[in-house]
């Protein structure tokens, strides 16, 4: 009798823990789909299109940017493509919608020679994915600045970072003019644990710009020749490092094996997973990342 009642005991734990499993791989799949979901329209409603083009009436651009994506009436394609080329340009609308992976696409401007007096360079970044909805996957062709991923010789995360915050504000700032910034979307970055290491990744973050991964550096370049690059003179000037060939080492936003050193790709191209460098170290430059949607 003892043994008939372990033996449901038993069966009954094995019952709840099946449940239990189940109740997290649901919840995990549920996190997968909202990230993935994340990248199109954070926070946006359907909108008509006399709702839509009211914001343009009222002189609100950005509004009506952001109100005619989300309008499945036939009119608003045509209004939205009337609208980008108005604010961007024929030329610039074009070379986006037809992009392909590997172009090169100029946007934003940043000082680049060091030669204030001839204005500020246009900043030409690489397309490494043309996602479904239209939207574009960019990196600099070139590392543009040398920035310390933090301040602080601390353990530090992609989330609490300095690197991150001058991205997301003064780069972002002195680099697009405000109209420009409308098509600079707000992506769902997620920030995985070192995967040899197993170093936590903190939390992921919802960012304009960003750095590539670990993963993401290896996917979008199919080799280390293809992901070297060479710095900016004004990255130069700031003393980032360079190779007797001009080729320069550029942060990740992944952890290396400790939480105060951060994963880079080195002047030959290679990801160091597991950088021994600090993330308060001077040398290295900087590839910003993101999207622009001109869909």
């Amino acid at each position: 009798m003892k043994k008939k009642i372990l033996s449901l005991f038993t069966f009954f734990v094995a019952l709840v823990l099946l449940a239990v499993s189940l109740t997290s791989c649901q919840g995990q799949s549920g996190a997968q789909e909202n990230a993935e979901g994340s990248n199109k329209n954070l926070g946006e409603k359907k909108y008509k299109y006399e709702e839509a083009t009211a914001f343009l009436d009222k002189g609100d651009k950005e509004n009506a940017i952001l109100a005619l994506r989300n309008c499945d009436e036939k009119e608003a394609a045509a209004k939205r493509k009337d609208l980008y080329i108005s604010l961007y340009g024929e030329e610039f609308y074009n070379k986006v919608r037809k992009a392909k992976v590997g172009d090169i696409i100029t946007f934003g401007s940043l000082d680049q020679d060091d030669n204030e007096s001839n204005g500020k360079e246009p900043i030409e970044w690489i397309v490494l994915e043309k996602e479904k909805d239209g939207r574009l996957v960019l990196i600099t062709k070139y590392a543009i600045e040398r920035v310390s991923y933090h301040k602080k010789a601390e353990d530090v995360t992609w989330e609490t970072c300095y690197i991150r915050s001058w991205l997301n504000k003064g780069f972002l700032d002195d680099c697009f003019t405000k109209e420009e910034q409308w098509i600079i979307p707000t992506s769902y970055v997620v920030n995985n644990d070192n995967p040899l290491y197993g170093t936590d990744g903190g939390n992921d973050t919802y960012d304009k710009v960003f750095l590539l991964s670990i993963e993401e550096a290896q996917k979008y370049f199919k080799n280390d020749l293809a992901r070297k690059t060479s710095a900016t003179e004004v990255a130069k000037l700031h003393y980032a490092y360079c190779d007797p060939f001009g080729n320069t080492a550029w942060w990740l936003r992944s952890p290396s094996f400790k939480s105060n050193k951060a994963a880079v790709v080195a002047d030959h191209g290679e990801v160091y997973i597991g950088a021994y460098h600090k993330v308060t170290d001077m040398i290295f430059a900087t590839r910003p990342a993101m999207r622009i949607d001109l869909s």
